[in-house]
Parts: structure tokens; C-alpha cells; sequence
């Protein structure tokens, strides 16, 4: 039986997290990917240019599924400004440890890209501060938030801080409980938006 194009591209991206991931991006081969997605060598190349185009896929499409739960949390009628707040960190853990393969790729072979001027988040991290500042300004306007607060610069300071933690997961995961992580995060961005 035939696979259809759409799934044998997913099959080689899948088969490259997992190399990725048991070999750095720089010892991985395409030979490897190929062999694990259980396809010809040039087909890999019919769908991915080479190594370098299969990451930046891989990391592009983790941060535009991260964007969009952003903007969707950003945009719930049924949630008040620190029930967002709190959605959008647990979404932050979640985009990089839901999967802990592909966080793994993502936060350790993403610097890859940046060696060469390739930035693969770049625009999705544009959308993610407005959508946090879209729900720190409806905060704000109900009487919830601290006014203030310069948002872009919050933000960055806030998502800063919780990439290097599921960074340092990332490298030394027994060294990190998240979930306290998450809730120690909850924390203080509550009290640091709520504070006077």
C-alpha cells in the first residue's frame, strides 16, 4: 500500500525529531531519517531540501501551534484576564514538554538555525507578545492588572525566564520539576500583575 505525500512527509519529520533528538542535529544524517521513517533516501529530499530546511520545519511549526494557542487564549470570551494569563503559561510549559522529543530539538538545535541568520520564531514571537499585551490591556481596562507595567517588557522578561527554565529542562531533565516550576511561575506572575 502506497503512503499518501502528506504522510510520508510527517513520517520523515517525525523520524528526524527522533534522530535529533538521540543524535544532535550535527551528528544526524539524512540517511538515518530515512531509514527510520522507513522510506527511500531521495524520498526525504522530495519533500525536504535537506537537513538544515527538515529543523527549521520542525522548530517553524512548534512555534505557530504555540502562536495560535496564544491567540486563541488571548481571544476567550468565557476566560477573565488572569485565567488567560494562567492558560498562557501552562500553554508555554506545554509547547515545549507535550512533546518531550521534539522540546528537546527545539531548545537544543535551535541555535543551529541563529548561527546562520535563520530565525524560525522570529514572527511567531511578535504575535505571542501581542497576544499576551492584548490580554494584559483587557486586564488593565477591568480593573485586574497592575497599570503600571510596560507590557513588551514584561513579557519578555516573563517568557525569558520560563524558556530558560524548559531550557535547563531540556538539558538536565531530573534537575527541573516542572510542574512545581509551573506553579512557582503561576505564582509570580499573579502576584507581579495583581501587585500595586
Amino acid at each position: 500500500m502506497r503512503t499518501k505525500p502528506d504522510e510520508k512527509a510527517r513520517k520523515i519529520l517525525q523520524a528526524a525529531v527522533e534522530i535529533f533528538a538521540q543524535k544532535g542535529y550535527q551528528q544526524a544524517k539524512i540517511s538515518e531519517i530515512a531509514k527510520k521513517a522507513g522510506v527511500a533516501h531521495g524520498s526525504v529530499y522530495t519533500y525536504y531540501k535537506n537537513k538544515e530546511e527538515l529543523l527549521y520545519q520542525m522548530i517553524s511549526a512548534v512555534w505557530k501551534q504555540f502562536s495560535q494557542k496564544l491567540h486563541e487564549i488571548s481571544k476567550a470570551a468565557d476566560l477573565d484576564p488572569l485565567q488567560k494569563i494562567r492558560k498562557m503559561v501552562d500553554a508555554t510549559f506545554d509547547a515545549f514538554t507535550g512533546n518531550p522529543q521534539l522540546g528537546f530539538v527545539v531548545i537544543k538545535e535551535h541555535n543551529e538555525l541563529r548561527k546562520k541568520g535563520i530565525d524560525a520564531s522570529k514572527e511567531e514571537y511578535l504575535h505571542l507578545t501581542k497576544s499576551f499585551c492584548r490580554v494584559y490591556e483587557q486586564g488593565v481596562a477591568e480593573g485586574f492588572f497592575n497599570p503600571g507595567i510596560k507590557c513588551e517588557t514584561y513579557f519578555h522578561f516573563v517568557f525569558g525566564g520560563l524558556y530558560h527554565i524548559i531550557h535547563r529542562w531540556a538539558y538536565a531533565p531530573p534537575a527541573i520539576d516542572l510542574e512545581e516550576a509551573r506553579e512557582q511561575v503561576q505564582h509570580y506572575v499573579q502576584q507581579s500583575l495583581l501587585g500595586g
